[in-house]
């Protein structure tokens, strides 16, 4: 009876553990977006320093979260093809899309899994294009007027976020 309910404070143990990384990821998330949609909205750049340091935290605590079982390794390495996707449209495009969108949803990735990842770029992309019509027909921006993508990529998150806290 003993070794029944030290594995059972093992198993709790463990999922307390994984709980606090997913929550620590979603929060270090949404601080790297709500920084660089704030420096975007500004500037139309990205701060390479957070950028970086972000990417550094995502693999550390990615790393953690394949450790305990929160995810697979596959699971965490894809959640960065979206953003790859979109550098290889930034290529393509001669940066019609920003290299620095590309490397911000790929970075995102690392926080969360892949179908999360492509539902916000999804996400993203449809408000920003809402903003751009409601733009336009307030005539406050052209067809060729550009806007800065990472703060609907920041919405989009703090949205799905809002979601998922509510049990949906």
């Amino acid at each position: 009876m003993h070794a029944a309910g030290a594995a059972a404070d093992e198993r709790g143990f463990k999922s307390v553990i994984m709980e606090i990384i997913v929550n620590i990821r979603t929060i270090l998330a949404g601080i790297f977006l709500a920084s660089e949609s704030l420096y975007d909205i500004k500037t139309r750049q990205i701060q390479p320093i957070i950028l970086l340091v972000s990417g550094i935290l995502g693999i550390v605590t990615g790393a953690a979260a394949v450790i305990t079982g929160s995810t697979g390794f596959l699971l965490w390495a894809s959640g960065m093809l979206p953003g790859a996707f979109l550098l290889l449209t930034a290529k393509a495009s001669r940066e019609a899309v920003g290299y620095g969108d590309g490397l911000a949803l790929m970075v995102t990735g690392m926080y969360i899994d892949v179908l999360q990842t492509f539902n916000l770029f999804i996400l993203a992309l449809f408000l920003s294009a809402m903003a751009a019509i409601v733009m336009i027909v307030i005539k406050r921006a052209g067809r060729k007027d550009v806007m800065p993508f990472l703060p609907f990529l920041f919405l989009g998150y703090c949205l799905t976020a809002a979601v998922k806290m509510q049990g949906g």
